[in-house]
């Protein structure tokens, strides 16, 4: 395991993988909840990176969430983090060669609290939208991306009362050929499946029982059993379980499948690939309280098993993980944003589930990385990473060298106090090049960031979602068929979710 050390205090929430300097080369994004800020690694092709560049998210930020995307349709990667502790959503604009515009922020709302930052297109324009989970307002907050580096005001969709949503993704559960919503609903211990119409608005919702007290924090979506369906897992914070809902053909989910993760874990993050090279997908927790990652693979009739347990540095406290090809090697490696000692961690993949040790990167002092994200933004066919720091208010850019290093290319603040909480990746403004879109917690706004190509990003763009509305999630998809990507955000505060259409 190589570890990349961030500033001290840091608290790396988040990360997230991409090409910031399109170079071909996987690069890392880290969400520095600690030092409001993110941190950017560039790799280097062989499993290493370079040190982080920060981008400050603003003071009391706090990131928490990262996502990458193309925001402004430049092809340039960009970066949104989810700030915590400002309300807001955070943008750092991509230059495509792994530096960064000064962050963006939009509005979340007042006491918002955004947890979770992603990307999708949610109203079919071919336009990123960013959707923020606001556990503040018990709502989910999409911003409907322009493709031109600006955002509509955020929709919220409610996620019911003293719901607090933690995380929110999309996906099309019924096949009909429009995105639908999950969350990941904190305060009842459940998950909610919002139906999509496909214009950017939604049906009543579902929920599903992640069980008593389970406090759900992170969702994944994929085809777990081969029957062509979507399913979901939820990862549970306190009840030291995975849940996995296997989809039906009409949208709706069996009741929840357990996974034990074992006594006395605090799971946080999730990500999925094959990790055996199989054809099956498999998946991987990072567990804060053992200070480790859990592969489990799927394997015969039983859904998962053969755990492997990868152990991380003493009170490195893992809050995020993603996979990724940082070496240019057939095998996925592993990312991880350690919250507890301010860095970013790479474990490169040798096959048959055995990893190098972690090479580790800083992401600041005190910048309590929250999310991370992944994508090219200097378009060097190398992959680059995002993240969303929560302590510093900053999301900060990595460019990758297409052997595992990393260097830290841009930091963009996300403004005091925002605590970014969660970032996207995704092509905003239909230029071909990566955006980013960032929530944040504590200023109760998202922020989009417009990618250049050459891994910087400029045109920071703010859209507030509300007072206490406390956005803690956040993705892109195209939810009204329009070719643009619109943006959902998971609103903690107001128990909905909010969505914001992109007009152009």
């Amino acid at each position: 395991m190589m570890i990349y050390s961030q500033i001290p205090a840091s608290s790396p929430w988040s990360v997230a993988v991409g090409d910031f300097n399109n170079d071909n080369q996987q690069d890392l994004t880290i969400a520095n909840w600690g030092i409001d800020s993110i941190g950017v690694l560039l790799g280097y092709g062989n499993g290493s990176f370079s040190t982080p560049i920060l981008y400050s998210t603003g003071l009391g930020t706090r990131p928490i969430s990262i996502a990458i995307g193309d925001f402004n349709n430049d092809n340039q990667q960009d970066i949104t983090v989810a700030n915590a502790g400002g309300g807001s959503i955070g943008l750092f604009f991509g230059y495509g060669n792994g530096s960064f515009e000064n962050v963006i922020l939009l509005s979340t709302g007042n006491a918002s609290h955004p947890s979770s930052v992603t990307i999708s297109d949610m109203n079919n324009d071919n336009q990123l939208d960013i959707i923020v989970a606001n556990e503040g307002i018990d709502a989910i907050g999409i911003f409907f991306g322009y493709g031109n580096r600006s955002f509509t005001k955020q929709l919220l969709v409610s996620c019911g009362d003293h719901s607090s949503p933690w995380y929110a993704i999309a996906g099309d559960f019924n096949q009909d050929g429009r995105l639908d919503l999950a969350t990941a609903n904190y305060a009842t211990s459940s998950i909610g499946v919002f139906y999509g119409y496909g214009n950017g608005s939604f049906g009543n919702f579902t929920t599903y029982s992640t069980g008593i007290n389970s406090n759900p924090v992170s969702l994944k979506i994929g085809d777990f059993n081969n029957d062509n369906q979507l399913d979901i897992i939820a990862v549970d914070e306190t009840s030291t379980n995975v849940g996995i809902f296997y989809g039906y053909s009409d949208g709706t989910f069996a009741s929840i499948s357990i996974t034990p993760v074992g006594d006395g874990s605090t799971a946080y993050g999730v990500a999925i690939g094959d990790f055996n090279d199989d054809n099956r997908l498999d998946f991987v927790i990072s567990d804060a309280s053992k200070n480790d990652i859990q592969v489990f693979l799927a394997s015969g009739n039983q859904p998962f098993g053969g755990q492997t347990i990868l152990m991380l540095n003493e009170g490195s406290q893992p809050s995020s993980v993603v996979v990724g090809h940082f070496n240019n090697d057939s095998q996925i490696d592993i990312a991880t944003a350690n919250y507890g000692t301010n860095t970013i961690g790479i474990l490169l993949g040798c096959g048959n589930r055995m990893y190098l040790k972690s090479t580790i990167y800083s992401t600041g002092n005190n910048s309590s990385p929250s999310s991370l994200a992944i994508g090219d933004f200097n378009k060097d066919s190398m992959m680059d990473l995002v993240v969303a720091n929560s302590g510093t208010n900053n999301i900060l850019v990595f460019m990758g060298c297409g052997n595992g290093d990393f260097s830290l290319f841009q930091s963009y603040s996300m403004g005091d106090d925002s605590q970014t909480v969660s970032v996207a990746v995704g092509d905003f403004n239909r230029d071909y090049e990566l955006d980013i879109a960032v929530a944040n917690y504590g200023t109760n706004n998202i922020c989009i960031l417009f990618g250049i190509g050459d891994g910087r990003f400029t045109n920071q763009t703010w859209y507030p979602l509300g007072f206490n509305s406390d956005p803690n999630w956040i993705i892109f998809h195209d939810l009204n068929n329009d070719g643009w990507e619109d943006i959902a955000v998971a609103v903690y505060g107001a128990d909905n979710v909010k969505i914001l259409l992109n007009l152009c």
